[in-house]
This record gives C-alpha cells, sequence and structure tokens, in this order.
C-alpha cells in the first residue's frame, strides 16, 4: 500500500452522535444577529427559508477562491467528503444517488474528464466515507461503515484512479473519525467500543489507546510534522455528547493538555493549520447556532472568528494551505475567513453548498450542493 497523502478534506460532523447533534441545529437555525453576513448571500438564513438545491444544480462544484467562476463538475447528491488529487488535477468524491447504487466519482478539476466507480457489493451504510489519494496520485482510499450484529463497523478499501482494481485494506474497525497521519503511516481514530483516541498502522497492526477518560473522544487530528494530535472531549463529562474541551496529547501518549476549555459549550472537530501553529474548532454556546473559535497551538491567543448571538451554524472548517484563510460552511453557504477574523465572506452565490476543500495550491475550493 502505498503512502496516504497527506492532504486531507475538511473534516465534518462524522461521529453519529455529533451529526445528530448538527441535524437538529441545523433544523432550528435562527435569524442571524447584527453584524452578520449580508443577508443577500446564502451564507445568511435570515428571513425566508431557502429552498431545496434542485437536481439542476446539485454534485459536486469547483470555484475560484474568491468566489468567482463557479461551476458544476458532477450531478447527484453528494455528501461526505472530497479530496484533491496531490497534483491538483483530479477530484474523488462519493456521489448518493436517491434509489440507485453509490459511486466513487473521479473527475478532472476542469471538467474535461470523468469516472464513475460503482461500489455495489460493500456492505455499507455510509460508502466512501474519508477518502484520501495515495501520495503518487494512482490511489484512492476510503472507508465504508456497516452494521454487524447491531456493531457498527468500518472497512477501508482501495480504488485505482482508473477504476480497474478495487480491494479491501482493512477489516472490521470498530472506529469513527479516522485521521491519516502526515506521512500516511498511522491512523488515529476514536474506538466505538470505549470511546478513546487509538493509534495504529495503516495496515491495522500495532493499535494502542492513546485517551483513558469517563467520556468519549472525538474527531482527531494530526499535526503536520505527525508528532501530536488534537481532539475534542470532556474528561470529566457525564453525558456522551459532552464536549467542553479541545486537547492535545503527542503521538505516544504522553504530554496531554488542554488547548482550549469552555464550560457550557459544544467544542467540535478542531483542525491543526498547515504550517502547525494555529487549532481551529467548531464552538456551539447554544444548540441553534454556534461560531468558529481558533487557537495558537500552544493554546493562547484564542480567539473566535465568526459569530454572534444567534448567527448560523457553522462548521466543516478546512484550512488554505499557507494557514492564511480558512473556509467553513455557513448556514447554506461556503464563507471565509482570516486567521485575525478579518476578510470574512460569503462566496457560493446560490443555495444548499458545504463541504469546501480547498486545491493543493491554494487558488480553488470544491464543495457540494445537495
Amino acid at each position: 500500500m502505498g503512502e496516504i497523502e497527506a492532504q486531507r478534506p475538511g473534516r465534518r460532523l462524522r461521529t453519529l452522535v455529533f451529526v445528530t447533534a448538527a441535524m437538529a441545529m441545523v433544523a432550528g437555525l435562527s435569524a442571524a444577529a447584527p453584524g452578520a453576513l449580508s443577508a443577500s448571500s446564502d451564507c445568511d438564513p435570515a428571513g425566508t427559508a431557502r429552498p431545496r438545491t434542485s437536481p439542476e444544480v446539485s454534485g459536486l462544484w469547483v470555484m475560484n477562491a474568491d468566489g468567482s467562476q463557479e461551476r458544476r463538475l458532477t450531478d447527484g447528491k453528494g455528501w461526505g467528503s472530497a479530496a484533491w488529487s496531490p497534483d491538483g488535477q483530479w477530484l474523488a468524491s462519493w456521489n448518493q444517488p436517491v434509489n440507485v447504487p453509490s459511486t466513487l466519482e473521479i473527475t478532472a478539476a476542469d471538467g474535461s474528464d470523468h469516472h464513475s466507480h460503482d461500489l455495489t457489493g460493500i456492505p455499507s451504510y455510509e460508502a466512501a466515507d474519508d477518502i484520501t489519494w495515495t501520495a503518487d496520485g494512482t490511489k484512492v482510499l476510503f472507508d465504508a461503515m456497516r452494521d454487524d450484529a447491531n456493531r457498527q463497523l468500518f472497512d477501508r478499501y482501495e480504488v485505482s484512479a482508473d477504476g480497474t482494481r478495487r480491494r479491501r485494506l482493512l477489516e472490521g474497525l470498530d472506529t469513527a473519525d479516522p485521521a491519516v497521519s502526515p506521512d500516511g503511516t498511522r491512523i488515529a481514530s476514536m474506538s466505538l467500543a470505549d470511546g478513546q483516541i487509538h493509534v495504529m498502522n495503516t495496515d491495522g497492526s500495532g493499535r494502542r489507546r492513546l485517551t483513558n477518560t469517563p467520556t468519549r473522544n472525538y474527531t482527531p487530528s494530526w499535526s503536520p510534522d505527525g508528532s501530536r494530535i488534537v481532539f475534542s472531549g470532556d474528561p470529566g463529562g457525564t453525558t456522551q455528547l459532552t464536549a467542553t474541551r479541545v486537547e492535545v496529547i503527542n503521538e505516544d501518549g504522553s504530554g496531554r493538555r488542554v488547548n482550549s476549555a469552555q464550560d457550557e459549550r459544544f467544542l467540535a472537530n478542531p483542525v491543526w493549520s498547515p504550517d502547525g501553529r494555529w487549532v481551529v474548532f467548531d464552538n456551539y454556546p447554544h444548540e441553534d447556532w454556534g461560531w468558529l473559535t481558533v487557537a495558537r497551538a500552544d493554546g493562547s491567543d484564542v480567539h473566535d472568528l465568526t459569530g454572534e448571538l444567534g448567527s448560523p451554524v457553522v462548521h466543516e472548517a478546512a484550512w488554505s494551505p499557507d494557514s492564511t484563510t480558512i473556509a467553513y460552511t455557513e448556514g447554506t453557504g461556503i464563507a471565509v475567513v482570516r486567521t485575525d477574523g478579518t476578510g470574512r465572506a460569503c462566496l457560493t452565490s446560490m443555495g444548499m453548498a458545504h463541504g469546501p476543500v480547498w486545491s493543493p495550491d491554494g487558488t480553488k475550493i470544491a464543495f457540494f450542493r445537495s
């Protein structure tokens, strides 16, 4: 198996309890507060409910980093994750049409070529999630979740970029939220058995537990040098949905420390910046609204990037390759903001956009409409 490319898609609320919480939040979006984005943008749901995106515009899209030249690359209902090839020429994504088998889509970034790979035969509930490319750009890897005797298990598959070969690499993993190390040799994930962060080699060997707390820990993310892991959780909490801390731990399990802690908040999906200096995470003071917060890797200089009381739900933060800008989903659109909180703007021009992913050179952003 080749090394897995370090470029990771923008993380979303993947753990099932996080998905449940997020859907409740989206269902209860309230009017935007003063200072929110313009009401003419899709990033602001103030006033009227927006209609569901029509089949004519749903699918995988790409635009320039300034929001110009939006264009649709695939049709269908995409959700989950997309990933750029290391050379920025291709995008891999998951398509989930209604009442037909899911497909893995390999699409040229300029729209000139397209391959659709039928995933029939993979026993999955959420096929083709957590998509990554091998470093040489010849293969795509993804996880498929399946039910086995009332347990949720994950299998990892490898598909050649031209669609000629598919094989299963790992079988029956009781983990969620997998994050591949920058060198492609290790996977950090949350164990569904004990709710703790585990690390293993990419072939499934050498598995070990890093955390040991009374409640669950979620959504690990590797530092760019592969020496540390950031995650969200609550060591003193009493419920599985509690996540009031963002913590950092060394890859060997030592040096655990709190990066950010906010009581009565739901902190989720921390992500390292590519330069290793910052961590951004979702911050939900209330189930109906939230914002992005950023902190330095050592826990200093904690500040909110987006949001006022009553602002829309924000999530799916994705760093630009130069670590200066964060793209994210706000309400029903894609927005960007700089690390210092300036330059906040909505990029998309029509509804139900989500899941931004930067191209390797930082000039384009891919996203879904569904």
